[in-house]
């Protein structure tokens, strides 16, 4: 027995020895080969994009990638498996490449002059919290990667972490696309600025102190996106600031007054087969507090000089006031007089012009909204758009996103809210409003049967011409005479009846930068990073829950298990009751059978 003993658990061991081998040379085998990982995610945000494998197929030469990294044995706790997540990523681009990107791990620390040139790069350690021995240390690790491309200057991503993780493949593939183009794309911006107040201007009047520059409240949009690699040029929209020839994309942002010259020149961007993004709104508000609690919301109507061009095309932003049921709680700063102290504090408002576009709203068949959360469409109105009047031009129109069904419109040009108008009660319903479409085709000319608008002349323009009024000169022999101007190409007009988006105070909330940038993207350079960026981690939102819902969600929560375990409990409790009946005239009937 003790010799069958010892057998049996000499064999086990070199059983699970073997298989343990087995698993080992196995695992080493399959890694080598390169077959990448499988993605079981509903979003497939772990494969490869095909917008990834068309960037990297269109390289003429290998994109060469080092990963600056500590070892994994002096790496804190929470970043242990970090090396790993990041190897595993670039070796799926690295297959998806086929050969056209190669990477390889680097130890800053193998000697302290590379060290030195990695910190003229921009490569820094930085701090992270380790706990040893029931203590909590601070190391200085690194995790960074360098990206080159022929003789370019390297791009660098100077920190990796695993926050950052779901982007990552999405950062790599924009510095690449930067790195490989020949120049970056023009994008031109024209945007209205704040007037300053007339009280302000009157003290720096009477001070002696020159006015302040008007506030541009979409001050950060250029900075972003030449942070993206567009090379932009922001412009009064004037004869000395014109739209740059070179400019493939317009950004028009708050236009209010424009004239026919200025109508004239955004035209020139479609008809040169460019790309246009309006952003314009007929209407904000002022909340004003009340002294018994609560605010008194005053509409404010803006100039949409914008609309005598769109028209043209079939297309209109309304100017009626537009209210939503879905709509978002903001929190708004007032004054309190409390014990004779004045208190600054802020008080959550819900007000149907604060509308919130989300879920099934967003279409998710265009580039635009992809990864789009949810937007704040503060006090925008909708685009009204005439199918027929489109169709004779012969372009064509693509909701962007919508309201939702519980919509309405009113007429008010200006003056205080009235609990009746924000009530949807008395008002007809406006099942989803278009609030973004995109339209495209070759776009006709609102000038065809005129003559080209002139720049409005100041007085001094005037003065000067009449002073210098001289007989037109005759072209000499060898001038160029001017030919036929080409014919239109097709192009692409993207309207939203909203400018709030991009101000700066709501540029980072919710979808609105992802949303802007995914806009200047798809016109400008096509969908391929747009596809990669989606793949990022989207924070998922609910639409708005009714009262009703809400108690369900209450009674299903509290009520339903125990009714659940009631209920089993007393079906048992029933089913044991019948076994012992069952049981006692079986034991009944037995004892009378003996009997006898």
């Amino acid at each position: 027995m003790t010799a069958k003993g010892i057998s049996f658990r000499t064999g086990l061991t070199v059983g699970a020895l073997l298989l343990l081998g087995i698993a080992i040379f196995l695992n080493q085998t399959v890694s080598s080969l390169g077959v990448g990982r499988f993605d079981l995610t509903e979003e497939k945000i772990y494969t490869v994009s095909e917008g990834t494998k068309n960037i990297l197929a269109s390289l003429e030469v290998p994109v060469q990638i080092k990963y600056y990294v500590t070892p994994e044995s002096e790496m804190p706790a929470m970043l242990k498996t970090l090396r790993q997540d990041v190897t595993d990523k670039l070796q799926e681009l690295s297959i998806a490449s086929k050969g056209m990107l190669d990477f390889k791990l680097v130890d800053p620390k193998e000697s302290e002059e590379l060290e030195e040139a990695l910190i003229g790069k921009g490569i820094r350690p930085f701090q992270a919290q380790s706990l040893e021995r029931d203590a909590m240390a601070i190391k200085l690790v690194y995790s960074a990667i360098a990206i080159g491309y022929k003789d370019e200057p390297e791009e660098i991503l100077p920190q990796i972490l695993p926050d950052n993780l779901g982007s990552l493949e999405y950062e790599l593939l924009s510095r690449i696309v930067k790195l490989t183009r020949e120049e970056d794309p023009v994008l031109a911006i024209y945007s209205t600025k704040e007037p300053i107040d007339p009280q302000i201007a009157s003290f720096y009047l009477q001070s002696g102190q020159p006015l302040p520059e008007p506030n541009d409240p979409f001050q950060p949009i250029p900075e972003y996106l030449r942070g993206q690699g567009y090379d932009v040029r922001p412009i009064e929209l004037t004869e000395d600031s014109a739209i740059p020839e070179e400019a493939s994309s317009l950004l028009v942002l708050a236009p209010r007054g424009l004239n026919d010259r200025q109508r004239w020149e955004i035209y020139q961007v479609l008809r040169r087969g460019g790309n246009v993004i309006v952003a314009a709104q007929a209407t904000t508000y002022d909340y004003s507090a009340s002294p018994r609690g609560g605010y008194q919301i005053t509409v404010r109507p803006q100039t949409l000089g914008i609309n005598d061009l769109l028209s043209e095309f079939g297309i209109r932003i309304d100017d009626r006031l537009l209210f939503d049921q879905q709509m978002a709680t903001l929190a708004i700063p007032r004054t309190a007089n409390i014990g004779g102290i004045r208190f600054q504090m802020s008080e959550p408002v819900q007000a149907p012009m604060q509308i919130r576009v989300m879920g099934e709203a967003i279409s998710r068949d265009i580039p635009i909204t992809a990864g789009v959360p949810e937007l704040l469409y503060l006090w925008g109105t909708q685009v009204v758009i005439d199918d027929a009047g489109l169709e004779e031009k012969g372009l064509t129109a693509t909701t962007v996103f919508t309201g939702s069904a519980n919509s309405w419109t009113i007429e008010k040009p200006a003056g205080a809210l009235a609990p009746t108008d924000i009530d949807p009660a008395g008002h007809p319903p406006l099942e989803h409003p278009t609030l973004a479409v995109l339209v495209e085709g070759v776009f006709p000319d609102p000038w065809a049967d005129g003559e080209k608008p002139e720049w409005p002349s100041t007085g001094a323009d005037e003065t000067e011409g009449e002073e210098d009024e001289e007989e037109p000169a005759e072209a000499e022999e060898g001038d160029e005479v001017a030919g036929p101007e080409p014919a239109p190409e097709s192009g692409r007009l993207l309207v939203i009846g909203c400018a709030k988006l991009f101000e700066e105070l709501l540029l980072d909330q919710a979808g609105h930068a992802m949303f802007l940038l995914n806009s200047v993207d798809a016109l400008t350079s096509g969908d391929d990073l747009i596809s990669i960026r989606s793949k990022s981690f989207a924070q998922r939102t609910f639409g708005e829950v009714s009262d009703g819902k809400k108690l369900a969600f209450r009674i299903v929560n509290m009520a339903l298990v125990p009714v659940v375990v009631a209920v089993f409990g007393l079906g048992l409790r029933i089913k044991r009751r019948r076994e012992a009946e069952e049981y006692a005239e079986r034991l009944e009937r037995s004892a009378g059978g003996s009997t006898r």
